[in-house]
């Protein structure tokens, strides 16, 4: 015998539960299955010997107990272990070793042989079944199958022996090693598998006549079963009575019955007293019956009269609602089909008032119809068949209104046809049935044979105040007993409504007062309507209305009462489930509402958790009777009720949010602990709750029931998701365990397919749960709940049952959602390992996991669900990766055989992940295998450039990383790629433009990876530029211009999309590769800029915007000097219009979002205003800033951002515009007559120390345009001035002890009072108090500066490195920050001394004493020669002779070093200059004043001319050491006579000898 299979692993494959990633792989493991397929169950071979074993090792004694031989025990084993076994080989081995073990190995073996049976039954029934249904993917093979190994019947032949091999077997005896448990479960698996053989058989029959000697085998087989096969037995017989029904029924077949009829009489009178095969007595009887020739002395009438004597439409009933059968199924159908042909023979030939009790012919009848939509389908052929019962019931309308109810429903049941065909059927029913006594004689005319004409017009149901119901006078009757017969056209719709009428007035009365047939009729009504309605709505809409105003009304009047009809209310909630529309649910809702059953909050509240709720009726029927019953029909028809609420967006949360929350807090936390009265209620119970919460869930993520019940679930500690978390870790065992005992596996409703359901909804339901969890720094507690240990019942982890629902072979749907929910953990999880919450299974898991990845016939659907989580797992869950990838290459090998053999995009996209999360192993193993790079870019190549969007997106990011991460220097299997892609470049530039979807294009999946080629594709051409073999300049501009121009193509037609912003930060990082900017780029973007101007540039989305304006940016900084201004100029109207824009929506923006200082309306506006300051300088035309008004909103807006405390990006970008504007000579005029001092000067006061770079700004905007207009601006300067005088004195006076920001700001002061100060005489006319006040704060604030000029260590923290002071630091190189703040310090003593200068006379006119009143001119320095010093006392030092000449000093020595920086040597000259001019002018003045007496004169001469005659000094030896070369020297000083101009020094050295020596 050859290797055992795997008979779970045969079943998926078969069933198409498995998918492989190939078909081509599935014709050769079913034709490698053949002898097990063909031979069934004898392919396990039965032990010979039945003593005790000799023994006593494990084999033995498994093969004792499962009675097989011992060869074929040992393979059951190794089978085991290799597919079945969770745990590693080692582990198997050694469970050998412990006798203690063997019980529950010996159990668990034997529950696996009994499984594999199953499976191989299931597998045989599966192949004959969709053989010959197109439905199935793999029929063609199946059919090809049959062809070839089942040309002579020899499948049929097996299944008959199987089936007598069975039916005569007996159980092993009890012994040491067979307990009564053992024996139990031989019987339940021999019932099980009795049954599976019959329901191969049956499928047989569909496809293949089975002939006389098959009918005597298999009657061989009926009436020798055993007592012991429990539960099943009655099923086994209904089987084997179907299938003995079905090779007896057709006439071809019977005619060859005929020639073994005696044999076959003789088998059939040995079932006579056997109730359950009473209806093959009948389908003989006939058979015969309806034959042309019947057989002389045939038994044919005997057995007819026994089986009605034994109740054969019960028995025909029994069967058609067998317990097997909990759903539609296509067995069902069959045996449906079988037994309607049966009955529509019996109704046909005899009159069925013969025939037995009418209960069980309505009965049979309504079974029949509810399990064969063909049979519902036939039951409208006038005469025939079914029909014949129809019509019957229907002429005892309304007498029998339930049994019409019933048929109706079973007839509807089937298929939305007939639903429609009922609603108009029951519309026109031919009479109206009642007692005769319910009619005063009077009015009756009694004619001949039978026949009453009603003399007198009659309402049926007047006592109910129903008068649209009646019989017209003149109607016709017949006599039928006790009853008589209306011949009038009756509407079942209008007698519905009255019995809830007459219901509704029963009701007025009291309990007491209502009867049980109304409430039954009532019920009935309901539960047809319930079936029908949404057919109703469409067919009758007026009777839909009236029927749910009715409704209502029966809500309404017993909802109260509910406690004693609660069966009523709860049709009346369910059926209103089924009529609950958009256009109706409001006005349901409320009624409903009103009566008080629905439960309700207190009192609204936002979050809904921790609202306390009132319970309604709804919760006190629930804990006061429904849970003391274990039925729940209340309840159930609430959760329904509240399901459909959700499905049609109920916006009445008085409702939707109180039922919601009842539901999470009394209902889904007791699923499991509440007692039930079947399994049957259980399961409903679990089914709509789960239901109803999957529904809610799937709703938009903005609907607030959903956020309140979401948050509720994730967040609340009532433990609302313990038992949604219990469904789902059931298990894969207790799942199979329950599948096996379901012997239709085609039943839906099935336990076992039951069951399965339930765990995929609540794993769909977790991994919602999962997906909407906000990002957090924590774990919300159902998240901690399912990380902890005993989160399962049964004692394991929970992510180790969802790792081991792989196992679950039969619907492989399971293992993929539970990978899922394992995926979304793994994402999720940022601080718990998934790994360590697999604990000891985590070898088990990972060999599992490579076996699927490496295994050809494993589900494609499963793999490529491990892979995703695999791909999750390399950046969240680091440690499962290195499960994975540890130890050997399995991992890699199989990833790669997906990726480069199977071409798996969820492969690609693991590998993409390997590379951008650097994963070294992966990379290097995938770079060491040969050919790797040239197969994984061969679509990069392909001439055909149609490919999968997302993975050409991959394959671009994959060779952009790689070529980041290694500079460019890639291997030459790489290189080889990379020089082959430039001639492909342009190719895929156009598949990447064409691929972006049009304007009208809705928001999708197709859409992302859009994107993502977008992305990919952008970040692999600038690698390429940067690291990869050079690009012809025609392709890359070809690339270039492509993308601009789809991009104003995109954006003229209206497109929206966030594609558009990738499309634009395409262009710029294609920009920003050229490095420059050329004419046809600054053309296309001005169309560009042209197009959003016009289309509003705030209507695009947020990232094209951002995209596009730096872009445009980018082009100006990056142009080149030849570029002409005009092409530029171009630019201003639309980024005018651009800005406008931006600025008038920025006040509400900033308003609502106040708390991010960096918020979107911000940034943009902010490159609005960067763009606007960069293009000014190059317009020559500033009429678009006039036409649009834009400065008065740039105005406007820093008004606002001062006003409000927030925006200080765009209000320095705004005055950094208006600065540029004032640049000009055209934009200073008009920012002049703006009238700045009325609207700027003020705000700017207030905020010089909070912001003082936005106040920086507006000192140069007003210094800027005074040195342009000059007096025309002088008056708002001078306004300036004065409204800070304050402000200019505390910045200037800072200058003691300063940081860098106020050295910067001081500095923009003093420039502006420098600006202010050519003016000195306007200003002491207008402002002489703050030119004073500023003045003297000028001066502190020039000695302050000289002070730390000279005295560098006085602001160390600032710098590293001091100036150089002295000898000792000459040969000190200062560090940049020390360069930049002695730049600043020098020149603000430059801008202070010259402000001084302002207010002194020429020195020219001095010397000359030309007209000077030396009375009128102020001293600014005092008669001292000390050095400037930072202690002194007084807050505002004044300035000295000694001052000024210290700084002088100073300044020379540091202009005879070499190696000065230009900047520096003209800062440094022009203090020496502005420091010798203001010092001689002093001096002079002191010199020439009167007052002075003659002592104190010669006294200021001599040390002056001291002072001074050691400068002139100095400034002789430099002049000489420059003169000199000599070949020693290390370098040559810069002579100052080159640097400081020759004729003022000359003078200052002239007045030095004739004045002051």
């Amino acid at each position: 015998m050859e290797k055992t299979k795997h008979m779970k692993t045969l079943w998926s494959i078969l069933s198409g539960t498995n998918q492989p990633l190939s078909f081509d792989v599935v014709g050769p493991f079913i034709e490698s299955a053949k002898n097990w397929l063909v031979s069934g169950i004898q392919h396990f071979r039965p032990r010979d010997e039945d003593s005790i074993p000799a023994t006593s090792d494990f084999p033995t004694i498994l093969s004792y107990t499962i009675h097989l031989k011992a060869e074929d025990t040992a393979k059951l084993m190794e089978s085991y272990k290799e597919n079945e076994y969770r745990g590693t080989a080692e582990q198997f081995e050694n469970l050998f070793k412990n006798k203690h073990f063997y019980p529950g190995l010996l159990a668990e073996l034997s529950q696996f042989y009994h499984k594999e049976r199953l499976y191989l039954l299931h597998s045989i029934e599966f192949l004959i079944k969709k053989a010959y249904s197109n439905a199935h993917p793999y029929s063609n093979i199946f059919k090809n199958f049959l062809e070839t190994y089942d040309g002579k019947c020899e499948l049929k032949k097996s299944l008959l022996a199987q089936l007598k091999l069975l039916s005569k077997g007996s159980a092993p005896q009890q012994s040491a090693i067979v307990t009564p448990a053992i024996i139990k479960s031989w019987w339940s698996l021999n019932s099980q598998e009795i049954l599976l053989v019959l329901q191969c058989l049956i499928y047989y029959s569909e496809s293949h006549e089975l002939d006389a000697e098959d009918l005597l085998e298999i009657l061989s087989t009926c009436g020798q079963l055993s007592g012991d096969l429990g539960e099943n037995f009655h099923s086994v017989c209904h089987m084997q009575t179907t299938l003995l029904v079905k090779i007896v029924q057709p006439k071809d077949n019977f005619q060859t019955l005929r020639l073994k009829n005696t044999a076959i009489e003789e088998q059939l009178e040995r079932l006579l007293n056997k109730a359950e095969y009473s209806p093959i007595l009948l389908a003989w009887m006939l058979n015969h019956y309806t034959s042309e020739n019947p057989i002389s002395g045939s038994k044919f009438q005997q057995f007819g009269k026994k089986a009605i004597e034994q109740r054969v439409l019960k028995i025909i009933g029994d069967i058609s609602s067998d317990p097997i059968f909990q759903g539609e199924s296509s067995l069902r159908e069959i045996v449906c089909r079988t037994m309607n042909g049966l009955l529509a023979v019996l109704v046909s030939c005899f009159d069925t008032e013969r025939l037995g009790n009418q209960a069980d012919l309505r009965r049979a009848t309504c079974c029949i119809l509810r399990g064969s939509s063909q049979a519902a389908k036939n039951v409208w052929l006038p005469d025939q068949g079914l029909n014949f019962v129809w019509s019957e019931t229907v002429s005892q309308f309304p007498l029998e209104m339930v049994a019409l109810l019933e048929l109706s429903r079973a007839v509807a049941h089937s298929s939305k046809e007939n639903k429609f065909r009922i609603c108009q059927e029951v519309q026109q029913l031919p009479n109206f049935m009642e007692p005769i006594e319910n009619i005063p004689e009077s009015w009756l005319k009694w004619t001949t044979a039978g026949v009453v004409v009603l003399l007198q017009t009659y309402y049926p149901y007047k006592t109910a105040g129903c008068k649209e119901i009646l019989i017209p006078r003149g109607a016709v009757g017949s006599i039928d007993g006790k009853y008589i017969r209306w011949q009038v056209k009756v509407n079942l719709y209008e007698i519905a409504i009255a019995e809830i009428k007459m219901l509704l007035q029963q009701g007025s009365f009291g309990l007491s007062a209502v009867k049980v047939d109304s409430l039954t009729r009532v019920q009935h009504v309901l539960g047809f309507l319930e079936l029908i309605f949404p057919q109703l709505e469409m067919s009758s809409p007026a009777y839909a209305e009236k029927f749910r105003h009715h409704i209502l009304s029966l809500v309404e009047k017993f909802g109260p009462l509910s406690t004693a009809t609660q069966e009523l209310v709860a049709s009346s909630l369910k059926c209103l489930a089924a009529a609950v529309t958009e256009s109706n649910a409001s006005e349901v809702a409320g009624k409903i509402f009103s009566t008080s059953i629905l439960p309700s909050v207190e009192r609204h509240l936002p979050t809904g958790v921790g609202n306390e709720i009132s319970p309604g009726v709804i919760g006190i029927v629930l804990a006061g009777i429904e849970s003391s019953q274990g039925s729940y029909p209340l309840t159930i028809a609430f959760v329904k009720l509240t399901s459909a609420f959700i499905q049609v967006n109920l916006a009445d949360e008085r409702v939707s949010v109180a039922s919601s929350l009842f539901i999470l807090r009394e209902v889904l936390p007791f699923l499991l602990t509440r007692q039930y009265v079947s399994i049957e209620q259980r399961e409903i119970m679990i089914g709509v709750t789960l239901n109803w919460l999957h529904v809610l869930l799937q709703t938009d993520s903005s609907n607030q029931v959903r956020q309140i019940c979401t948050r509720t679930l994730l967040n609340s500690p009532r433990g609302e998701t313990e038992s949604l978390v219990a469904i789902a870790a059931f298990g894969s065992s207790l799942a199979e365990m329950q599948l096996m005992k379901q012997s239709d596996w085609d039943d839906r409703d099935g336990h076992g397919l039951v069951m399965l359901r339930h765990i995929r909804l609540s794993l769909s339901i977790l991994n919602l749960l999962l997906k909407d969890r906000e990002a957090a720094g924590h774990m919300s507690p159902l998240e901690s709940l399912l990380s902890s240990p005993s989160s399962a019942p049964t004692g394991q982890h929970f992510t180790t049952i969802l790792a081991h629902y792989i196992f679950y072979r039969f619907d492989l749907r399971l293992a993929t959602l539970a990978l899922k929910v394992l995926k979304s953990c793994a994402n999720r999880w940022k601080n718990v390992s998934l790994l360590a919450c697999l604990g000891h299974d985590a070898p088990l898991i990972r060999n599992t996991w490579l076996n699927s990845l490496e295994s050809t016939l494993e589900d494609a659907g499963l793999i490529r669900t491990i892979l995703r989580l695999m791909t999750e797992s390399v950046a969240a869950q680091p440690g499962l990766m290195h499960m994975l990838v540890n130890g050997d290459d399995r991992c890699f090998r199989a990833v790669a055989r997906l990726l480069l053999e199977e071409n798996e995009l969820e492969a690609l996209e693991l590998v993409h992940q390997f590379w951008f999360q650097r994963c070294s192993p992966a990379i290097e193993y995938f770079k060491r295998r040969p050919k790797f790079w040239q197969q994984l870019c061969l679509p990069l190549h392909s001439a055909d450039k149609n490919p999968e969007v997302k993975r050409i997106a991959l394959l671009f990011q994959i060779l952009a990383i790689e070529l980041y991460n290694t500079c460019g220097k890639v291997n030459s299997e790489l290189q080889d790629v990379l020089n082959q892609l430039p001639s492909h470049l342009t190719d895929w530039s156009d598949l990447v433009l064409k691929s972006l979807p049009p304007s009208s294009s809705p928001a999708g999946q197709e859409k992302t990876g859009v994107e993502l080629l977008l992305s990919g594709w952008s970040d692999f051409l600038v690698m390429l530029a940067h690291y990869g073999p050079e690009i012809d300049a025609g392709n890359r501009a070809k690339i270039s211009t492509d993308v601009l121009e789809a991009l104003i193509g995109r954006a003229e037609s209206g497109h929206r999309s966030p594609l558009l912003g990738k499309l634009a930060e395409l262009n710029w990082m294609l920009q920003l590769v050229e490095k420059k900017s050329n004419d046809r780029l600054l053309t296309s973007l001005g169309q560009l800029l042209d197009v959003i101007a016009e289309k509003e540039l705030t209507s695009f989305p947020a990232r094209f915007q951002v995209a596009v304006l730096t872009s445009a940016v980018s082009a100006l900084r990056l142009r080149g000097r030849t570029d002409k201004d005009e092409k530029l100029a171009e630019w201003m109207r639309p980024v005018s219009l651009c800005t406008q824009s931006c600025l008038i929506q920025l006040p509400q923006l900033l308003l609502t979002d106040a708390t991010n200082p960096n918020s979107r309306a911000t940034c943009i506006t902010a490159l609005c205003l960067s763009l606007l300051t960069e293009l000014i300088p190059s317009a020559i035309d500033l009429s678009a800033l006039q036409e649009t008004f834009l400065l008065q909103s740039l105005i406007s807006t820093i008004q606002f951002c001062i006003h409000h405390r927030q925006g200080w990006d765009v209000a320095e970008g705004a005055l950094s515009v208006l600065l540029a504007v004032a640049r000009t000579d055209a934009g200073s005029a008009v920012l002049t007559q703006l009238q700045l001092d009325q609207t700027l000067w003020l705000p700017l006061e207030v905020i010089y120390e909070a912001q003082p770079m936005v106040y920086r700004l507006g000192l140069q905007l007003c210094t800027t345009v005074l040195g342009r207009q000059r007096h025309f601006f002088l008056e708002q300067a001078l306004t300036l001035a004065g409204v800070h005088q304050q402000p200019f004195t505390n910045i200037l006076l800072k200058l003691r002890h300063p940081n860098k920001d106020d050295l910067i700001v001081a500095t923009d002061v003093m420039a502006l009072l420098r600006q202010l100060s050519v003016f000195q005489q306007t200003w002491r006319l207008q402002h002489s108090g703050s030119m004073q006040n500023v003045l003297q704060a000028a001066s502190s604030a020039v000695y302050f500066g000289i002070a730390h000029l000279i005295r560098a260590s006085s602001i160390t923290p600032l710098i590293s490195t001091s100036f150089g002071e002295g000898k000792d630091n000459e040969t000190v190189q200062p560090s940049a920050a020390a360069l930049e703040l002695q730049s600043k310090l020098l020149e603000l003593v430059s801008q202070g001394l010259a402000l001084l200068n302002c207010y002194n006379p020429p020195l020219a006119a001095l010397l000359t004493e030309d007209g000077i009143d030396v009375a009128k001119w102020e001293r600014h320095l005092s008669p001292s020669f000390s050095t400037p010093s930072l202690d002194h006392l007084e807050a505002s030092p004044s300035l000295s002779f000694g001052t000024l000449n210290a700084v002088a000093s100073h300044t020379l020595r540091i202009l005879s070093k070499p190696d000065q920086q230009p900047n520096e040597r003209n800062h440094l000259t022009l203090v020496l200059e502005q420091s010798l001019s203001l010092l001689l002018s002093q001096a002079l003045l002191y010199i020439l004043d009167p007052r002075l007496c003659p002592q104190e004169k010669q006294l200021l001469k001599r040390e002056l001319g001291a002072e001074l005659g050691s400068f002139v000094e100095s400034i002789r030896r430099q002049a000489q050491r420059g003169l000199r070369s000599p070949a020693t020297a290390s370098y040559t000083p810069r002579p100052i006579i080159s640097t400081v101009n020759q004729s003022f020094l000359k003078l200052v050295g002239h007045i030095v000898q004739r004045i002051f020596k």
